[in-house]
């Protein structure tokens, strides 16, 4: 059975169900599908106003769904769609400057039964000259039938993983094609060194907020609350792999753009609060952390697969992020190594 509904124009035919479906909307306050579907294509090409548009008809009404996905089909993405879809980190590594100290050592054992000769001068030339492409400088090697151990400086983009892969395939190439058969363990170790030991850079950034030359002592007082030390973090325990032991620490400093001081309490909180966010997603451990009003200080075990400049512009861009601002720092960085032993007694060692 058909009929026309009351206040129906031009006497559109709808079934006896429909016509109590739609009365029954009406008297719960609930919108027509139809007419939602019509101010759909009229509404605005704005994203926000898009979302209140179907938070409104999914609460209003359930079959509105379905005219309403029929209608944004067709629609275009907004301006703001566009760029939210296409969001660019703002520091890279060709928009930023960085001053670095970066010491690797390496440590390979051949397998049992194998003794490792030592290279001559020209072999021991070449592989300087393919370890420099791949940002790699050899500076102290020390041989002996059961070990070899080299120390080299890198450059901020070299991780350990690709470090100790380099060094070892290298090596390893290299005196196959002088017929010397010796096969490595697949055990390596690598370790970070620097000018300072682990006890004194910690002690360094824990210190931060105390050591800065303020005018009001209270000041001092006020930046201890943004530090944080983590004793259950022990940088001189390794990260463990199926291919060996990394000490992996780095000390990172970024200082804010032109040195422009942050005296906002909560956006010093939000700085202290993401860097530990940061590290728990990329996978660091923060053992001493320093946010002081232009700068920061950050003592950490790097995750082995990223490299320095990896893990500096992931603090940098999501810093900014967090603050909403693009240009929250200065487009550098510091980055260091540091260990249990310092550089001179590494050097010491391989000579």
């Amino acid at each position: 059975m058909q009929q026309t509904p009351a206040g129906s124009p031009g006497g559109s035919v709808t079934s006896v169900t429909e016509q109590q479906q739609m009365a029954a909307n009406q008297r719960h306050g609930a919108a027509d599908p139809r007419r939602l579907a019509r101010r759909e294509r009229h509404w605005p090409p704005n994203v926000f106003s898009r979302k209140v548009l179907l938070y409104r008809s999914f609460s209003q009404h359930p079959t509105a769904r379905r005219s309403l996905k029929k209608a944004s089909l067709c629609r275009r993405q907004s301006k703001l769609e566009r760029h939210a879809m296409s969001i660019e980190p703002y520091y890279t590594p060709e928009r930023t400057k960085c001053a670095y100290r970066l010491y690797y050592s390496w440590l390979g054992w051949p397998s049992m039964n194998t003794a490792l000769p030592e290279l001559e001068g020209p072999a021991i030339a070449d592989l300087r000259d393919a370890w420099e492409v791949d940002g790699i400088r050899l500076l102290e090697r020390a041989y002996s039938p059961r070990e070899v151990r080299m120390l080299s400086s890198v450059k901020p983009s070299v991780s350990p993983v690709l470090f100790t892969a380099r060094m070892k395939g290298r090596l390893d190439h290299a005196m196959r094609q002088r017929q010397a058969c010796v096969k490595f363990s697949r055990k390596v170790a690598m370790v970070s060194v620097g000018n300072n030991i682990q006890a004194v850079v910690e002690r360094y950034v824990a210190n931060q907020a105390r050591k800065e030359p303020l005018a009001d002592p209270r000041s001092n007082v006020f930046l201890q609350q943004f530090t944080v030390v983590d004793s259950t973090v022990d940088l001189a325990m390794p990260t463990c792999s199926n291919a060996g032991r990394y000490w992996y620490n780095l000390h990172l400093v970024l200082v804010t753009r032109n040195r422009i001081r942050i005296l906002d309490a909560r956006r010093l909180g939000m700085l202290r609060d993401g860097c530990l966010r940061v590290a728990a997603t990329r996978g660091h451990q923060i053992s001493r952390l320093a946010v002081v009003f232009d700068h920061l200080h950050i003592a950490l075990r790097g995750a082995i697969d990223q490299s320095p400049a990896e893990i500096a512009l992931c603090y940098m861009n999501n810093l900014a992020y967090f603050l909403r601002q693009d240009a929250l720092w200065q487009p550098s960085y510091y980055v260091g190594t540091f260990g249990q032993y310092n550089l001179g007694a590494i050097r010491l060692n391989c000579r």
